[in-house]
């Protein structure tokens, strides 16, 4: 399976002053077809929480690169990376990273929440709906599917589940019937969401961020709650291992 890079030179302005200038700079890319709107948003992402206001991009080249099966760690060495939102306080307190199961975690072995091959897939900057056709070139089965939204950087602002990218039917009745894992993404959603998802007894993992450091394939996903008789959602630590030399988006 390939994977796409994409190469670029970039002058940004800063929002609050200041800009910088890269040449050379390289960002993962969910297709080979990407556009220069969508290169400035998956920027953007990568450069969070520095919002930026403007931004050049020139010399674009895609680059694709054969991509080992999902999961394998070389050699063993192992870089961690934090996919947990901290708790925000204020009147409209946040809960940090959350998971919501259709079963009694408390039955369920480890091995059903830690270490489980990812796919990673982007949408930064397109249709705030997650669909069908969005996921269709993807395998699902037995990975933790981790929706790059860039939904966090909004995190602990109104507009954080306000703007919420979202699932929709087609979307979850894809990753059902494919035999997805866990599903994980940068940002909120309405209960209709799990409803869709929990006759498939998949878990939802909300309020990820980082997303945008995971190469589309090659991490391993771990978000285990505490172990208790309970159905519904629980505060969790989640975060990624890929391999040591693996370059981040």
């Amino acid at each position: 399976m390939l994977e796409y890079r994409a190469e670029f030179d970039a002058e940004v302005a800063l929002d609050g002053g200041g800009e910088l200038r890269a040449r050379g700079f390289r960002l993962f890319i969910p297709h080979a077809d990407v556009t220069e709107t969508e290169i400035v948003d998956l920027l953007a992402a990568a450069l969070a929480p520095q919002r930026i206001e403007s931004a050049k991009v020139s010399d674009i080249r895609i680059v694709a690169e054969p991509h080992p099966p999902a999961g394998d760690h070389p050699g063993g060495r192992v870089r961690y990376i934090d996919l947990s939102q901290i708790t925000a306080d204020g009147p409209d307190r946040r809960r940090g990273t959350m998971m919501n199961t259709p079963f009694d975690v408390a039955t369920v072995p480890l091995d059903r929440f830690a270490g489980l091959p990812a796919v990673v897939v982007r949408s930064v900057g397109t249709d705030p709906g997650i669909t069908a056709d969005l996921l269709a070139d993807v395998t699902v089965t037995g990975r933790a599917v981790l929706l790059h939204t860039g939904g966090d950087r909004r995190w602990g602002t109104a507009s954080y589940r306000s703007e919420s990218p979202y699932l929709t039917r087609d979307g979850a009745e894809f990753l059902a019937a494919g035999g997805a894992a866990v599903v994980g993404v940068d940002a909120e959603w309405e209960l209709s969401v799990f409803e869709a998802l929990a006759d498939a007894r998949i878990p939802v993992v909300m309020n990820l961020t980082n997303l945008r450091e995971l190469p589309p394939l090659g991490a391993r996903f771990t978000a285990v709650p505490v172990r208790e008789h309970c159905y519904g959602a629980h505060q969790v630590r989640a975060y990624a291992t890929v391999p040591a030399d693996e370059e981040g988006a």
